[in-house]
């Protein structure tokens, strides 16, 4: 497989998908035959907290740990809030709100200075999002059913993902540090298939090297505490960049700024908003680090660039017969490498695109 280190597999289950013709050939070891039996203890690496059917009962299998009553505070969006108020220790302009009823969201309304964000339980990658008008009026009903969480809503500079792994010891390190984009409105654009020590140091070099650390050990004694003696797997935990003073909703619209801005003072030039949320799975700023690790030539043969951007698409109906692993994209675009083989059945592609001249690496 593209992503399966020396001495890992990937277990393709029966009746998987076909693998596109056009990637290169595959190491018949990486790929784990259904019902073949282990010879070696061999760790379970979840891509995200579902239930996991169809494995075998192999007892040299070890399978992730899912502590389900204690993993619904990570899932349901109540976790950044918790973070901003115990863990951080950065000066941030972010704020981030639990609304459980109806008292909490009136008594909220008069104390906001700055535009909110509105997030529903359980979504991510821009889904469930809304921006709220600002300001709202008293009378301003709640944009989702309760509980919902607000968070304030900054002006984007650049927004990074930083990867972490709880292995079977319990301890959380971090993998990768990856470039992601959005859409105005949050939907998720993109993953930055590029080097990770440049994306690692670009990030260091906007908000500071030791900025960069303290926000790592934050996130890391977070995961001890919060997360490792719970689960085991992948996870990422989202981070934003924004102009220090600078409110706005995403149509660009000026609004005053939030006068308990703890960032208003003289520093670096970009805030920090440590933990916009965590997303408990294997994501794509994982994925896109190892495909360029392992297919980075791959990559330059067929874009004509060390980096690219992976990304999800949608598929126009019927356009699934029309995609090869050089064919037409969901949105046109000709120069583009896929990652799976759609069938009549698929609403979506995984895909490696140019990057944008903006994303490039420095």
């Amino acid at each position: 497989m593209w992503v399966a280190p020396p001495g890992a597999y990937v277990w393709m289950p029966p009746g998987a998908a076909p693998l596109p013709a056009a990637l290169p050939p595959h190491r018949a070891g990486n790929v784990w035959p259904a019902g073949q039996r282990l010879s070696e203890p061999t760790e379970l690496m979840s891509w995200g907290p579902e239930e996991l059917t169809g494995l075998s009962d192999d007892p040299l299998l070890i399978r992730p740990r899912l502590d389900w009553p204690h993993l619904m505070p990570l899932l349901n969006r109540s976790a950044p809030a918790r973070y901003l108020s115990q863990y951080n220790s950065l000066p941030t302009a972010a704020g981030s709100l639990r609304i459980e009823h109806e008292a909490r969201w009136r008594s909220v309304l008069p104390l906001l200075s700055a535009p909110q964000v509105a997030k529903a339980p359980f979504s991510s990658s821009g889904r469930s999002v809304k921006f709220l008008p600002f300001p709202l009026p008293a009378d301003a009903p709640p944009p989702f059913p309760y509980p919902f969480e607000l968070q304030t809503a900054l002006k984007r500079e650049s927004e990074w993902g930083l990867e972490y792994y709880i292995g079977k010891e319990g301890q959380p390190k971090l993998l990768w540090v990856t470039r992601f984009t959005t859409a105005a409105r949050g939907a998720f654009g993109g993953s930055l298939a590029a080097d990770p020590q440049r994306q690692y140091a670009a990030l260091a070099q906007r908000i500071g090297a030791a900025t960069l650390s303290r926000l790592i050990e934050d996130h890391l004694q977070f995961l001890r505490r919060e997360a490792a003696p719970y689960y085991r797997g992948y996870l990422g935990i989202d981070v934003l960049l924004y102009k220090k003073e600078n409110h706005c909703l995403p149509n660009g619209g000026k609004q005053r700024p939030n006068e308990a801005n703890p960032c208003s003072d003289a520093g670096a030039e970009w805030g920090v908003h440590p933990f916009v949320e965590l997303n408990l799975r294997y994501t794509m700023g994982c994925l896109a680090p190892e495909l360029w690790c392992n297919q980075r030539g791959m990559i330059r043969e067929r874009l004509g660039s060390d980096e690219a951007l992976l990304c999800i698409q949608p598929i126009r109906p019927g356009a699934h017969a029309l995609m090869g692993a050089e064919g037409t994209t969901a949105k046109g675009t000709s120069k583009a490498l896929l990652l799976s083989t759609p069938d009549s059945r698929s609403r979506f592609v995984a895909l490696l695109l140019p990057v944008p001249e903006a994303l490039l690496t420095p």
